[in-house]
């Protein structure tokens, strides 16, 4: 005769979804679960015992739970969302009381609207650039190139800031250079025929070593404003861009240790469109559901900010959040101003909203924070690391980037971020 399994359930297991058993010395049986699937396993579990409780892994604590017993065999209503584990402890005899039923509702979709926008204005990396310095022109190389030649030409063996470990002050000691020893870093970005910019920032480090214009234009750098830290200042040079190529040129009249030449960014309300394999500023457009990068925000950093307004008719109504699908950093939940978790932290795939309902409107907010990754790179890995290292970083990876020759625009890495769908909201019946 074939042995019957110990653990049983009414639906198959999915891949994923493991057990351990132990039998202890008291008699007693503990099942410890794992839902390492992607999805939340909802079944009715079988096995052989007198009760049951579940033990709370964090704190100890004895829970009771809903079960039915027939004979020696306890049928046990599970849901367990993805990644969560829970210790269920078995008893020969009838101690633990099975709980009340848990209430359960018929789930219908809710009527409601929900708006989608971008909390900061979006982002151009410019990341390659024409390097000026005594008499020379090195054109289209990378930033990390041009630390590397520039400082060469000041006597060092390649960018100390790459390549040294500073002792106390021993590299800013070495800060003593003068008339003559300066250079210009120049770089160029393309606008469509039909941008117009309403506001433009640009956002580089250093402001204070350089001199800044923009189409032989000059452009004084705004006060007490930057961008990501106070190093990186800001210039609003709106006024002087044109269709076509642009220019950029910071100008150091004297050469300092720390003014590493580096990637520069473009701050305002445009998309960007790949024409003739170039980053090109045209109109911005509107955002909706599905990758940044798909929507002319390859570099974007800041929030999404989802609202969805309902109406809740009556006191009592239970209404659930089911999670948007979401490649982002993280998803704060924010209902009619109320702070209310953050989403799929525990692995959970819905939120009940009923304790912060109000009658009449209401609002829940999804702020979805992005991140930094595609803006700082790195953009240009080698195609066979690409997919294996995506969610990884080191300096090697930056090391890459090929020193002369921008890429095209097609070629630069950056992760499909974004909101991939609307918020549903569901009413229990």
């Amino acid at each position: 005769a074939l042995l019957q399994p110990r653990l049983a359930a009414d639906s198959p297991f999915p891949t994923g979804f493991c057990h351990r058993r132990r039998e202890l010395e008291n008699g007693m049986v503990a099942y410890f679960l794992v839902n390492h699937s992607m999805e939340t396993f909802e079944t009715t579990l079988r096995l052989k015992g007198g009760s049951v409780e579940e033990w709370d892994l964090v704190t100890g604590e004895r829970c009771s739970l809903f079960y039915c017993r027939e004979g020696n065999v306890l049928s046990i209503p599970l849901s367990m969302p993805r990644c969560r584990s829970i210790l269920l402890m078995v008893y020969p005899d009838s101690e633990a009381q099975p709980a009340a039923p848990e209430i359960t509702h018929r789930w219908r979709k809710l009527d409601c609207r929900s708006d989608l926008r971008q909390e900061d204005p979006n982002i151009l990396l410019v990341d390659y650039l024409d390097l000026l310095v005594d008499g020379k022109t090195y054109e289209d190389i990378s930033y990390l190139q041009a630390a590397e030649l520039l400082f060469r030409h000041r006597g060092f063996n390649g960018n100390p800031w790459e390549l040294s470990i500073q002792y106390k002050s021993r590299m800013l000691e070495k800060n003593d250079f003068g008339k003559g020893s300066g250079f210009t870093l120049r770089y160029h970005f393309q606008a469509s025929e039909s941008f117009v910019p309403g506001n433009l920032i640009l956002a580089a480090e250093r402001p204070s070593l350089f001199t800044l214009q923009v189409n032989d234009r000059p452009i004084s750098w705004l006060e007490n404003t930057n961008f990501l830290d106070r190093h990186m200042g800001c210039a609003n040079i709106a006024s002087v861009v044109r269709p076509g190529l642009n220019t950029v040129e910071l100008t150091a009249s004297v050469f300092d240790i720390t003014a590493e030449p580096e990637a520069i960014c473009l701050r305002g309300n445009f998309s960007l469109e790949d024409h003739q394999n170039q980053w090109t500023l045209v109109p911005e457009t509107t955002l909706s559901v599905g990758s940044l990068p798909g929507q002319g925000r390859p570099f974007y950093t800041g929030a999404l900010v989802c609202e969805t307004v309902f109406h809740a008719e009556a006191d009592g109504e239970s209404i659930r959040l089911l999670y948007p699908r979401l490649d982002a950093n993280g998803c704060s939940i924010i209902v009619n101003g109320r702070f209310a978790g953050l989403a799929g932290v525990d692995g959970d795939s819905s939120l009940d909203l009923t304790p912060y309902l109000i009658p009449g409107e209401n609002r829940v907010t999804l702020r979805v924070s992005i991140g930094l990754r595609n803006l700082l790179g790195p953009h240009h890995m080698f195609e066979n690391q690409r997919l294996s290292s995506r969610n990884t970083a080191f300096p090697a990876y930056w090391a890459q980037m090929p020193r002369k020759g921008q890429p095209p625009a097609a070629a630069y890495d950056c992760l499909p971020y974004g909101i991939l769908e609307f918020p549903v909201l569901e009413i229990g019946e």
